[in-house]
């Protein structure tokens, strides 16, 4: 009867230990959760930015085209003129 009484004294101590592991690792589960939300708001915030100025530098060079063909063209209709 004693051993029987030492296993379960043993047995209600490993499962007081498990649930404090359980619950620590709830703990780190809600930490890290936490923190690879905030990362992952940080990464699209970034991205947004990077694709924003993308654009922008791309509108940019566009610009720049556009404004060379316009030149090129009315260099062209003047010339086409002079014949």
């Amino acid at each position: 009867m004693s051993t029987f009484k030492a296993e379960l004294a043993s047995s209600l101590n490993d499962n007081e230990g498990f649930a404090e592991r359980l619950s620590r690792f709830d703990n780190n589960t809600e930490y890290l959760t936490s923190s690879v939300n905030g990362i992952q708001n940080d990464l699209f915030s970034v991205h947004a930015a990077v694709e924003a100025t993308f654009n922008q530098q791309r509108s940019e060079r566009l610009e720049g085209v556009l404004e060379f063909v316009n030149k090129y063209n009315s260099c062209t209709v003047d010339s086409k003129k002079d014949l």
